[in-house]
């Protein structure tokens, strides 16, 4: 949350009203839109629509209507609106007859249309003629949405509507996203303390490893280990017989019982 963040830290206020994105203060320095709209979606868990594009055309050869495109915040996947929409001339004109199709991209509607609404519930401006709101789509990218899903990537055209959402809120959850991820972290931090093996467990595993015999390698390397470490620096391969015990939990008289027999055969 790093785009937040900076923004609290410095005394920021920032908030979506009626769609727009308001910071207050205004931002000298540059910031990163799209990762902070991320991250007011992440903390507030809510859906942004960010407008990308749109088509008109008629769909499966007979529904006419235009399609708006947005992006998602919280997905990698687009969604989709369609709305009813004329594409063809409604009466004939010096450009062309009634029934042809519109050029490519434009399209009208009437007052009691769906889009109309959309657009009026978006307070965008309306155009000099409903026959003319092709001029004024790129206004949409100006304003932050959200909306219910039909099916799949399609959205609810009535449900689409601009976001609000307060500083008040916003600052609530991200300071709960934040309490949140620092419990998260403290009880890693516990969990793995609890977990690590204390001073005196590595030596107790470190000093009984230390004597045991490797039988894979024999028991003559291992008598002449405890040769070694009992003084004798010379380079003699002396056999001694190994004790079921190793020296470390062996009495005194066990080891010394131990000791003089190896001094006895060795004397012979």
């Amino acid at each position: 949350m790093e785009e937040l963040a900076k923004l609290f830290s410095d005394g920021h206020k920032v908030e979506i009203l009626d769609g727009r994105l308001n910071i207050s203060p205004e931002v000298v320095q540059s910031i990163d839109k799209d990762a902070l709209l991320f991250e007011i979606a992440t903390v507030t868990s809510t859906e942004l629509l960010i407008y990308q594009s749109y088509s008109a055309g008629a769909y499966q050869g007979k529904y006419k209507g235009v399609t708006l495109q947005f992006n998602r915040s919280l997905s990698e996947q687009g969604a989709y609106a369609i709305f009813n929409a004329n594409i063809v001339r409604q009466r004939n004109s010096k450009k062309g007859k009634k029934g042809e199709r519109l050029p490519n991209g434009h399209f009208n509607v009437s007052e009691n249309s769906e889009f109309y609404k959309f657009w009026k519930r978006c307070y965008l401006p309306r155009p000099a003629s409903l026959t003319r709101f092709w001029e004024r789509m790129g206004n949409l990218k100006k304003v932050i949405l959200t909306g219910s899903y039909t099916k799949g990537e399609r959205l609810d055209s009535k449900s689409l509507k601009p976001v609000d959402l307060s500083y008040i809120e916003i600052k609530e959850c991200f300071n709960d996203c934040h309490t949140h991820k620092e419990r998260i972290n403290n009880a890693q931090a516990t969990h793995k303390e609890r977990i690590r093996p204390t001073h005196k467990e590595i030596d107790e595993n470190h000093t009984e490893q230390g004597v045991q015999a490797n039988q894979s390698t024999g028991n003559s390397k291992y008598g002449n280990k405890v040769i070694r470490e009992c003084g004798n620096k010379g380079n003699d391969s002396i056999s001694i017989t190994t004790t079921k015990k190793s020296p470390q939990k062996q009495s005194n008289d066990e080891w010394l019982e131990d000791w003089e027999q190896f001094g006895m055969d060795s004397m012979e």
